[in-house]
C-alpha cells in the first residue's frame, strides 16, 4: 500500500510527524472487496445503529450530535441545574489501536470468522510505501488501521463500541463521534457531579491502555454549563494524574459552545474566518482584470456561506441583534465585491437585485431543513418544565417554526431500506408460450403538482385494458412506479397465467428500480413484494423503451398519464401511502422563507427606489447574465445610488433637484424610467425590446444609456466635482 501526507491545517510546526495525516491509497480491488465486506456486516450484524456513536452511521451525522448534546444542555440549565461536561480528545486513533483489540471487537459482534480472519491478515501483513522529498521507505506497521481503507472506520466504531456501551445505565452520559468522546452529568451539586464522572475518566484511562491508545490531558476540555452567575468552587477532576482545567467555551465538532449557550464566540470566529476568505477574493478582484461576478458569486455561495452557516440548526434560532449583525455583514461584502456600487447602497437593496435572501432567512432555512431530516432521530429532552418554562429549547423552535412556514406537519418519507430478493429467470410453470406476449405499456405525467399515470394492455393492434389514475404531490418516478404497480395488478387478477407478459416504461430510472433488490421507499416496497407475487405464476419482464420514438403503445400510454395529469386538477388528496419526498420538503421550505422575506420586504421602510423596481423578491442569477460594468450600473439605478440630484444632494448642497428634461418632479431614476413624459419614446423603444425577449434588466441599463440620460448623468458627476 502506498501512502501520502497530508498537513493537517493550523498547525504551527509541521517538522513534527503529528502535523500530518497519513493517507492509504490502496488497490481499487481491495477497496470493492472491503465495501461488499462492509455492507454484508452492516446488513446482517449491525443492523441497528451502535449505541451514542454518530459518526460513519447511516442516519446520523454532526448535525445529530450536536443537537443531541445542546439539548441535554438545556435541559439542565432551564432547569436551573448545572451540567458537567468533559471532551477529550484521543491521539493517533486509527494510527494506535492494536491488532488484537480489533479482532475482539468483530468477535463480539458475531461476524464470520473466514472474514475477520480476512482482515487481520490484511492489518498484520501489509506493507506501507512512502516517499516524502525524495526520500523513500517501506515499513510493515506493527499497529494501526489504514487511514482511507473502507472498513477502518467501522471496525475504528466496533472498537469504542466497547467504551460507549457501558454507559447505557447510570448517571453519566456519553457521546461519540469517531475519535471524539464527550463524557458529561447533571445535577445541583457539582461537588458531587465531580465525584460521579471521575471513575468515568478513570475508565477511559484503562480502556484506552488495553488498546493502545492515549489521552491527551493538555487537549482536554472541562467546562461547566450553568447562567448563574454565583461564585462556584469547581470540582477536581483529573486524567491519568493531570488536574483538568477549566473553561468557559470549548469546540465541539467545529462549534464554539460557551457555558451559557451563548453563541457570540462562535459567530464572531466564524465571522472573522469568513471575511478573511473574502477579502483574499476580493483582493485579485481588479477593474479591468480578476475574477469575475460569475465566479465571485460561487467563491461565496459555496465556500464562505457553508463556512459560516455550520451547524445553523442549534445556534440560528438563538442569536441576537448584534451576532445576527456580524453575520450580515459577511453578506454585505460579497455583495460589494460583485456589485461594486457606492458605500452608501444599502445591504437590502443589493439582496433584492441579486436575488440573495439575507443571511439570517438562509440560516432558518438550511436550520430548518436539518431539522425536518433528523427530528425522527432525535428525541427531545428539554420538556418545558421547570425554573425557566417560557424558554424554549432549540429543538422545540424548529417544531414551532416547521408549524409555521409550511401550515402544518408535513409527512415525512420513512428511511426504508430492505432487500427484496427476485428471481426473474426461472418460469415456476411450465409456460405454453403463444407466438406473440402480451404487451402492456406504462407512463407517467406531471403538470405542477398535478400527477397522472396510467398503463394499456396490448394483443398485437387490439387494445384489451386500459387505465387512467389521478392524485397530487408525487415525484415523477414514484409515479411511473406507480403506473407499474397497477399494470402488475392487473396482471395477478386477470392475467393469462400461461401467457409471458411484457411491461415497458420510457422511464430508465423506474426500469431500474424494479429491476434491484433494495426498496427505498413505500412504493418500492410495495411494487418490488407484488412483482415477487406475479412471477411465482406467470412469466414477467420488464424492459424499458424509448419514448416519443413513434411506439404505438407508448404513445398511447403518454396520451392517458397526460389526461390524468389534467383530471388531477379537482382531486385534493394524495397518494395515501407516499409521504412527501426530502426534494419536495426543502422546496417547501425554501418558498416558506422566501415568503418571509417578501414579508420583511414589504415592510422595510428604507429602500424606497428598490421596492418600486423590484416589488416582489426572488431569486436571480444576474452574475451569469450581466458583465461587471453592467452590474455596477444596474445597482446605482434601482437603488437610486447614483449620479441622480435626489442623491447627490445628500453629499452636496444642491438646490433645484428637479428634473431638467421635464421639471414636473424630483429626478432620480424611477422618475426617469416610469414617470418622465420627455422620455416617453424612448421607454416605449426599449417596453418594445423587452417584450421581444431583452432581459429587462440589461433593458433597464440601455434605457439609461440613452444619449440624454448619459449627458444628465455627465452635468450630475459634474456637480461633485469642485471648481
Amino acid at each position: 500500500m502506498k501512502v501520502v501526507f497530508i498537513p493537517k491545517a493550523g498547525k504551527s510546526d509541521y517538522a513534527l510527524a503529528k502535523s500530518y495525516r497519513p493517507i492509504t491509497l490502496s488497490n481499487f480491488i481491495l477497496k470493492g472487496l472491503e465495501r461488499l465486506i462492509q455492507w454484508f456486516i452492516l446488513e446482517y450484524y449491525l443492523k441497528e445503529p451502535l449505541f451514542r456513536q454518530h459518526a460513519y452511521t447511516k442516519g446520523r451525522s454532526c448535525d445529530t450530535a450536536l443537537s443531541t448534546f445542546v439539548d441535554d444542555v438545556e435541559k439542565a440549565i432551564y432547569n436551573g441545574r448545572y451540567l458537567l461536561a468533559v471532551s477529550l480528545d484521543c491521539s493517533g486513533a486509527f494510527d494506535s489501536i492494536k491488532f488484537d483489540s480489533a479482532q475482539s471487537c468483530m468477535e463480539e459482534k458475531g461476524i464470520p470468522k473466514n472474514i475477520i480472519k480476512w482482515y487481520m491478515n490484511i492489518l498484520q501483513h501489509r506493507t506501507v510505501d512512502a516517499e516524502v522529498q525524495s526520500f523513500r521507505a517501506t515499513v510493515k506497521p506493527a499497529r494501526g488501521s489504514p487511514q482511507g481503507g473502507v472498513l477502518s472506520p467501522l471496525i475504528w466504531n466496533l472498537i469504542m463500541d466497547g467504551f460507549l456501551s457501558r454507559f447505557q445505565q447510570g448517571p453519566v452520559k456519553v457521546l461519540g463521534y469517531a475519535d471524539d468522546i464527550l463524557l458529561y452529568i447533571e445535577g445541583t451539586e457539582p461537588a458531587s457531579m465531580g465525584e460521579l464522572l471521575q471513575p468515568a475518566l478513570d475508565d477511559v484511562i484503562k480502556w484506552g491502555n488495553y488498546n493502545g491508545l492515549t489521552f491527551n490531558p493538555l487537549k482536554t476540555h472541562t467546562i461547566l454549563f450553568t447562567r448563574r452567575r454565583c461564585t462556584l468552587k469547581f470540582p477536581n477532576l483529573t486524567l491519568d494524574g493531570t488536574k483538568l482545567s477549566y473553561s468557559d467555551s470549548f469546540r465541539y465538532l467545529g462549534v464554539e459552545i460557551q457555558k451559557s449557550l451563548s453563541w457570540t464566540k462562535h459567530i464572531t470566529e466564524r465571522a472573522n474566518k469568513c471575511k478573511f476568505l473574502l477579502i483574499k477574493a476580493k483582493n485579485i478582484i481588479s477593474t479591468k482584470w480578476g475574477l469575475t461576478p460569475e465566479k465571485m458569486e460561487w467563491v461565496y455561495k459555496a465556500i464562505v456561506r457553508p463556512k459560516l452557516t455550520y451547524g445553523a440548526m442549534i445556534w440560528a434560532q438563538g442569536l441576537n441583534k448584534q451576532d445576527n449583525a456580524k453575520i450580515q455583514k459577511i453578506q454585505r461584502l460579497a455583495l460589494l465585491a460583485i456589485l461594486r456600487p457606492l458605500r452608501s447602497t444599502p445591504t437590502a437593496g443589493m439582496e433584492a437585485i441579486m436575488g440573495w435572501m439575507p443571511l439570517k432567512m438562509h440560516c432558518t432555512e438550511i436550520g430548518l431543513c436539518a431539522y425536518l431530516r433528523i427530528k425522527t432521530l432525535i428525541t427531545q429532552r428539554w420538556d418545558g418544565i421547570g425554573k425557566m418554562s417560557k424558554v424554549m429549547g432549540h429543538i422545540h423552535k424548529w417544531a414551532k417554526l416547521e408549524d409555521n412556514i409550511l401550515s402544518s406537519n408535513i409527512p415525512r418519507q420513512p428511511k426504508i431500506s430492505e432487500k427484496i430478493w427476485i428471481d426473474q429467470t426461472i418460469a415456476p410453470i411450465a409456460q405454453k408460450h403463444f407466438e406473440r406476449p402480451l404487451m402492456m405499456y406504462t407512463d407517467a405525467s406531471k403538470e405542477r403538482e398535478n400527477v397522472g399515470y396510467a398503463w394499456c394492455a396490448c394483443d398485437g393492434d387490439f387494445l384489451i385494458e386500459e387505465k387512467t389514475q389521478s392524485t397530487k404531490g408525487m415525484t415523477i418516478h414514484h409515479a411511473e412506479l406507480m403506473a407499474i404497480k397497477e399494470a402488475l395488478s392487473w396482471i395477478k387478477q386477470n392475467g393469462n397465467h400461461e401467457r409471458r407478459t411484457i411491461i415497458y416504461s420510457d422511464s430508465q430510472s423506474a426500469v431500474k428500480s424494479v429491476n434491484g433488490i433494495v426498496a427505498n421507499d413505500p412504493i418500492s416496497l410495495e411494487l418490488l413484494t407484488l412483482l415477487k407475487e406475479v412471477l411465482s405464476k406467470t412469466l414477467v419482464e420488464i424492459r424499458w423503451v424509448k419514448g416519443h420514438s413513434n411506439d404505438t403503445g407508448n404513445e398511447y400510454a403518454d396520451y392517458l398519464a397526460r389526461e390524468g395529469a389534467k383530471e388531477a386538477e379537482n382531486i385534493q388528496t394524495v397518494y395515501p401511502h407516499l409521504p412527501l419526498s426530502q426534494k419536495t420538503i426543502k422546496q417547501m421550505v425554501h418558498l416558506g422563507v422566501i415568503d418571509r422575506w417578501q414579508s420583511c420586504w414589504n415592510s422595510r421602510g428604507d429602500c424606497n427606489m428598490t421596492r418600486l423596481f423590484i416589488p416582489t423578491v426572488r431569486e436571480n442569477k444576474l452574475s451569469t447574465r450581466l458583465n461587471q460594468n453592467e452590474l455596477k450600473n444596474l445597482a446605482q439605478i434601482i437603488t437610486g445610488h447614483g449620479l441622480f440630484k435626489r442623491h447627490l444632494r445628500h453629499w452636496n448642497d444642491i438646490q433645484d433637484i428637479y428634473c431638467p428634461l421635464c421639471g414636473e418632479d424630483t429626478e432620480d431614476p424611477w422618475h426617469l424610467w416610469d414617470l418622465c413624459p420627455v422620455l416617453d419614446e424612448q421607454r416605449a423603444s426599449i417596453n418594445r425590446e423587452i417584450e421581444k425577449g431583452l432581459l429587462w434588466e440589461r433593458g433597464l441599463i440601455k434605457f439609461f444609456q440613452k444619449e440624454q440620460l448619459c449627458i444628465l448623468r455627465a452635468e450630475n458627476e459634474a456637480l461633485l466635482t469642485p471648481s
